[in-house]
């Protein structure tokens, strides 16, 4: 709607701007026809639509309508959720307080979806505005259509009844009838009232209607007031509505010259003797096409005639072209840059994976993409039959792109590791967001478990990274010779183990925050006497790796990590945590830090 209201309004104000440029130029028939534009654009505009990109920011701008649900929580609730919350945030920073994490998220999400019951809800917002002003001007519509139908039904019934026949116009053929009202002289449809008291009317007055009816304004006339009605809000519309008027007379005046063979001064003097005349204009808002004006108007009208416009071609030819620009212009539409498309990235006929032999043995598929936005698509990898659910975030430009692959805590939030890809993407990188499937198993264990038996899930995590590495040759924005990995929290831990593992195919590793004092070993369920222990693992990576703690923490365990690699840093940084869900604003200095490091 806005498109369209743009447009017509543009359209009118180039018409209007054109009439100025142009005055004396061009004829004024040629001028009262450029009015047309705007009834052809009204019928088009719906149907033709010119889409051109535009950036991805401004679709931002319209957000998606979401459910307003207000829920009864009881004090007893609210005190457990506050006692859980006091331990989120003041638990320590081990297992136990992940397991605090755990229960809180759990617990309000059981408070929310069964203990407790909406006290309001609403589908949609409370109050929508664009209905509500679509009902208004619907109304408003068809108000002003009923009234203006309902006069001008009254006056074609008074015309009928008052008139009296005079005769016919031997020019035109059209019936000519005497009126005793102080609007005539007057077309109305194909109908021509005079003054009934002028035996004689003027041949220049029976000339200038006979000229209304042959440039079709009987017709035009109810064109105009349609457009009136349907933009009735518009300002430019009822400017255009009182110039297109102005134009029919001064159109038909030029043309009463033409054809009548008289002289531009009797003609004037026709003019001069309505306004002295005592009858007033037609009332307005009737469908007729009358001959009188205002003073002003009258006066333009008979200084029109005594200078009458140029016949340019030239003026004409560059006032539609104006036009036409103008009113391609007002079609267009703006699309949202579609970005890329799973089929134009997956590509099935590449090699195989090589053998793998056991503990590694695993079988990988074809993944499958699925579009949800512009540059973002979510990937479900297989191993074994299973879905590795993920988010692949592609920035814009020709790929193959270096591409980071990004495992958060083990409290998976989305749009928070989703945030954390933007920065990347605008940087050149493609950013897989891989999702931890094993959260609850995982849960159970750390928080109910007194044996804290986790190197079966950490091994099937470390898989899961495995089958990814080996499922990127599918996609083609992916440049395995540029891939890095970055693992916040626990996913620290586990990209750690699978760089260890996969080295050459890992060109940097970066761990922010990484669980490395709460997994110094993995001790596996089915033989608890069988562990593995990270820092004899990472003894031998030599891949380029960098360990972003909180500038706080102890580092005992991260320095003896930093130690043992061959090629470590350990940056500490104030505000780290954000990349494990402790919702820090300020991220600056860890997007500066983690950009520094891909870049080294």
């Amino acid at each position: 709607m806005l498109r369209y209201i743009i447009g017509v309004s543009l359209i009118a104000a180039v018409i209007m701007f054109v009439r100025v440029v142009t005055d004396g130029k061009m004829l004024k028939k040629h001028q009262y026809a450029m009015w047309l534009i705007i009834p052809v654009y009204m019928l088009i505009c719906p149907f033709l639509r010119i889409s051109v990109p535009m950036p991805e920011v401004i679709s931002q701008l319209f957000p998606e309508n979401t459910a307003n649900i207000v829920y009864a929580v009881s004090e007893d609730d609210e005190a457990q959720l506050s006692q859980i919350h006091e331990q989120h945030l003041h638990g320590t920073s081990g297992n136990a307080a992940e397991g605090e994490k755990v229960e809180m998220t759990s617990y309000k999400l059981a408070v929310l979806s069964e203990d407790t019951e909406p006290v309001s809800e609403a589908s949609e917002a409370p109050a929508d505005p664009y209905k509500l002003l679509n009902g208004i001007y619907i109304t408003v519509c068809v108000s002003a259509a009923a009234v203006l139908a309902a006069y001008n039904a009254g006056f074609v019934f008074y015309c009928r009844r008052k008139r009296e026949y005079v005769g016919e116009d031997p020019v035109s053929g059209l019936k000519i009838y005497g009126l005793a009202n102080k609007g005539v002289p007057f077309l109305l449809f194909d109908k021509i009232y005079v003054d009934p008291e002028d035996p004689s009317p003027s041949r220049y007055v029976i000339c200038h209607e006979a000229c209304h009816h042959k440039h079709g304004d009987h017709i035009w006339v109810l064109v105009r007031y349609l457009i009136l009605i349907l933009n009735w809000y518009n300002p430019v519309i009822w400017m255009a509505f009182i110039l297109s008027g102005r134009d029919s007379e001064l159109a038909c005046d030029e043309e009463v010259i033409r054809l009548s063979g008289g002289s531009s001064s009797e003609y004037a003097m026709t003019l001069i003797d309505q306004i002295g005349s005592a009858s007033a204009k037609i009332s307005p808002f009737t469908v007729s096409s009358g001959f009188k004006s205002g003073y002003k108007i009258m006066r333009n009208r008979i200084v029109n005639i005594k200078h009458p416009a140029k016949k340019s071609y030239k003026v004409l030819a560059m006032s539609l072209a104006l036009l036409i620009v103008m009113s391609c212009f007002s079609v267009l539409e703006p699309m949202a840059d579609s970005g890329v498309n799973p089929e134009d990235i997956l590509i099935t006929d590449v090699e195989a994976a090589d053998v793998r032999e056991a503990p590694f043995d695993y079988l990988t598929d074809v993944p499958e993409l699925t579009k949800t936005a512009p540059y973002e698509m979510d990937v479900a990898f297989k191993r074994d039959g299973e879905n590795i659910n993920a988010r692949l975030f592609i920035p814009k430009g020709e790929g193959p792109f270096a591409t980071i692959l990004m495992l958060g805590d083990t409290i998976w939030d989305d749009s928070m590791y989703a945030k954390a890809a933007k920065p990347f993407n605008e940087k050149g990188y493609a950013v897989i967001v891989m999702e931890n499937r094993f959260t609850e198993d995982l849960h159970n264990r750390l928080v109910k478990s007194t044996s804290r038996l986790v190197g079966d899930i950490y091994f099937e995590l470390v898989l899961d990274q495995f089958a990814i590495l080996d499922e990127i040759r599918y996609l083609s924005c992916i440049d395995s010779s540029e891939f890095y990995m970055i693992g916040d929290g626990l996913g620290g831990t586990i990209s750690a183990y699978t760089a260890a593992q996969r080295q050459s195919e890992v060109k940097k590793l970066i761990l922010t925050h990484p669980s490395l004092s709460d997994a110094q070993y993995m001790t596996f369920s089915k033989d608890p006497e069988l562990t593995v222990r990270i820092e004899e693992e990472l003894e031998g990576c030599k891949v380029p790796t960098y360990i972003l703690e909180h500038e706080w923490n102890s580092l005992y365990f991260e320095k003896g990590i930093a130690d043992s690699m061959p090629d470590c840093e350990l940056i500490t940084c104030a505000d780290i945590e954000w990349y494990c869900g402790h919702g820090h604003d300020n991220i600056a200095v860890v997007e500066e830090v983690l950009n520094s490091c891909l870049a080294e």
